[in-house]
This record gives C-alpha cells, sequence and structure tokens, in this order.
C-alpha cells in the first residue's frame, strides 16, 4: 500500500478492477459441504473420506485446514505518459474444523486466514477467536526424544531469503503439508518407523511467479531414533530458488536448535 500512495504522489491513477475468481491453491470453503458434520459425534475419519485431504492436519492443536488462496480483483495502476500495469490482490481463507481428543469433531468455521501467516498462525488465530484454547508452538526449547517404538524428526533453518508476499517453506510428506519453517525456527514430527520421501519446497503456497525447484530426499526411520535436518535456500542472479539441505548429529544440531523456537 505504501508503494501505491508513492506511485498516486507521482501522478499515477490506481483503479480497483473485478475480474473472474482465481484460485491458486486448495478449494474454496463453498465447494465443501459440511452439512454431515455432527458436534461430538462425526470422526476426524469420516470426514477426511468425505472431504479429501485436508491442506494440513495439525496433530498438535488438533485442527483441520482446508484452505484456499485465490485472486478475484486487481488493482490497475496508470502512469502517465508510460500505460499502465495490474497488480493482483491476494486473499485467503480457510474452512477450520477442530477436534477433541478423541478426534470427534466439536467446531468448524469459514475463517479468513491473513495472506501474512502460515497456515499454523492462522489456525492459532481462528481458534481464538472463537474461543478455543489450543496448545501453541514453544518459544523455549525442551529437549524430546523419540518414543521407543516411532521416530522423531526435526527440520530446522538459521537463514533463508524472504521474498515479498507469501511466504515460508513449505515441508512436504507424500504430498502432504506437515508445516511451514521460518527463519530461525524449527519444526519437530514425529512419524512410525519406515522409508518416508520428504519435499522441501521453497515458494510453498508463494503467490510469486519466481522459479524454484524443490529438494525431493528419502529418509529411513528407525524405531526410537531421531534425526536432525538444516536446510536453507538460496537463490543468485538469473537463478531459481533452491535448497540447500544438511544432515547432522545430535551433537551438531542440539546447540543449534536451542537456539530456534517452534515455527508457528
Amino acid at each position: 500500500m505504501v508503494t501505491l500512495l508513492l506511485l498516486c504522489s507521482f501522478g499515477c491513477l490506481v483503479l480497483p478492477v473485478p475480474t473472474h475468481e482465481n484460485v491458486i491453491q486448495g478449494q474454496r470453503s463453498t465447494t465443501l459441504d459440511v452439512s454431515f458434520i455432527q458436534k461430538h459425534k462425526t470422526l476426524r475419519s469420516e470426514i477426511f473420506d468425505k472431504l479429501g485431504a485436508p491442506t494440513i492436519w495439525l496433530p498438535t492443536q488438533r485442527i483441520a485446514v482446508y484452505g484456499a488462496t485465490f485472486v478475484r480483483s486487481h488493482l490497475f495502476v496508470a502512469v502517465a505518459y508510460a500505460g499502465g500495469f495490474t497488480v493482483p490482490i491476494t486473499e485467503r481463507e480457510a474452512l477450520f474444523i477442530a477436534f477433541d481428543e478423541s478426534d470427534r469433531a466439536i467446531l468448524w468455521r469459514v475463517g479468513e486466514a491473513d495472506i501474512h501467516r502460515t497456515w499454523v498462525g492462522a489456525s492459532i488465530h481462528w481458534a481464538k477467536s472463537v474461543g478455543l484454547t489450543v496448545k501453541e508452538p514453544r518459544v523455549d526449547f525442551i529437549t524430546r526424544e523419540a518414543p521407543a517404538n516411532r521416530s522423531l524428526v526435526y527440520f530446522y533453518c538459521i537463514k533463508h531469503i524472504k521474498i515479498i508476499g507469501d511466504p515460508w517453506p513449505g515441508i512436504l510428506l507424500n504430498g502432504a503439508l506437515l508445516g511451514q519453517v521460518r527463519k530461525k525456527t524449527y519444526l519437530p514430527v514425529e512419524l512410525d518407523a519406515g522409508k518416508y520421501t520428504f519435499t522441501i519446497d521453497p515458494l510453498y503456497s508463494s503467490t510469486s511467479k519466481l522459479p524454484s525447484r524443490p529438494a525431493i530426499f528419502e529418509l529411513e526411520l528407525k524405531p526410537g531414533e531421531t534425526s536432525y535436518l538444516e536446510f536453507h535456500i538460496e537463490t543468485g542472479f538469473n537463478k531459481d530458488f533452491s535448497v540447500v539441505l544438511h544432515q547432522h548429529s545430535k551433537e551438531e544440531a542440539l546447540p543449534v536448535i536451542r537456539g530456534l523456537r517452534e515455527t508457528w
């Protein structure tokens, strides 16, 4: 908006222009039929079967997010003696569904999701707005050990390039979003033992048209084992945004992660 005000001060004309709605990612809530959901009765598995996989499932907050990022208007900027250009106005919304400890739906509602928030941040903001108390990401670090029959993975990022607009790199497992990692944060993920294919998308859900090359890698997780994966985003003149990934030992990683906070 500051840029637009400056443009106006230099003799530019800025006009809102409605356009045909273009969904960039996800699906609008108007396409989701939630009439079958009953409070304290409908199970999460039933909802996922009927609505499909959510944009993200947040096990700590026990919230499923069916999100959509879309453009339904532009700003036309007319520049004196030089023609003009359009700027898309990006919006985001989500159907939020909260569950109790027995995996039964307790509250569901469509809400706006600020384009400058991750899905975790948007979910916590929504929960507070409707009076729900949910666990928030930790600011202080507490060492966790993997359960004896499961595995724990820490994804962490010390630095990365922040582009204008959204957002933060996304961590995906078999195409499903596990979380978005901000700079100087970590994301703990608990999984069953086994072999997994992960993807780190540097411009996940970004409205930018900049080129990027997601990192795809396999990791075999053993019961009771904790893995530590550090990544950062690189780019350069006339280069794609790309992910540089390093796997570290516990002794190398923990001193670094202790100085970070859980992503939010």
